[in-house]
């Protein structure tokens, strides 16, 4: 900073301390020193739309999401007597969607009551667009809007994500390494799979992408064109998402 006549303004500037939640009480140094200015760590702070907390729970994150979420609702429901099915249902992915997919590829293996809180918004906007009672069930209708489940498209995302790094369409920070190939169809285009010891470590793209590819059956993972292979998984994660969770060892 010197070199370039920099200076820290340290309204400006923040900190963060990352640690796991039950170290929480050791934590005795609250801040740090630079060139003078004392500035103190930050609980949470906000990095390209994205709202990381020091345990990295996300819980911050997915708390602003789906209160900004509920009031748009709450305002889209004042003229859905104006809009027909499928404009409200546009609004709808436009303003509602949007938020809920953004970011979701580090929704992976978090606590199921934040993922339980993005699906109430997600069933809200339904019987938004079918108007539906506030109580009534909307398993089916999800299913007549074609609408994947807030863990669903958690998984669609990575899996679309893991298509790109294999096919060599994505940055060069996303690295996996292929398994070795012992000339069994069955094996073509497997990933290697990588060790983790604690919950923070599943959490990696490294450990998580090479057990949801691997899972896939051969003719899934054979398809080059992203179109086909979107359009696959979709109707994959429709019929049981959780049965293919399993399969890949995530639960």
């Amino acid at each position: 900073m010197n070199r370039f006549f920099l200076k820290i303004n340290t309204e400006k500037t923040e900190f963060m301390l990352l640690h796991p939640k039950h170290l929480s009480k050791e934590v005795i140094v609250r801040g740090a020193f630079v060139d003078g200015n004392c500035i103190r760590f930050s609980s949470k702070v906000k990095n390209v739309g994205l709202w990381l907390d020091e345990n990295l729970e996300l819980s911050c994150h997915i708390n602003k999401i789906t209160a900004h979420c509920f009031k748009l609702l709450k305002d889209i429901g004042r003229v859905r007597n104006v809009l027909s099915d499928s404009n409200t249902e546009s609004l709808v992915h436009s303003v509602i969607t949007n938020r809920l997919d953004m970011f979701n590829s580090l929704f992976v293996i978090i606590n199921k009551s934040l993922i339980n809180k993005m699906q109430k918004v997600q069933n809200a906007a339904a019987r938004l667009v079918k108007k539906m009672p506030k109580r009534h069930s909307v398993a089916n209708t999800l299913h007549q809007l074609h609408w994947l489940p807030i863990e669903s498209r958690v998984t669609f995302k990575i899996l679309l994500i893991t298509h790109k790094v294999v096919y060599g369409k994505s940055p060069a920070n996303l690295i996996v390494s292929f398994k070795g190939h012992n000339c069994r169809p069955q094996d073509f285009l497997l990933l290697k799979p990588t060790k983790a010891l604690t919950n923070y470590g599943k959490r990696r793209f490294s450990w998580v992408a090479p057990r949801l590819w691997n899972a896939l059956p051969l003719d899934y993972r054979c398809m080059e064109n992203l179109e086909s292979f979107k359009s696959k998984i979709k109707t994959m994660l429709f019929n049981n998402t959780q049965e293919f969770l399993k399969k890949a060892y995530l639960y």
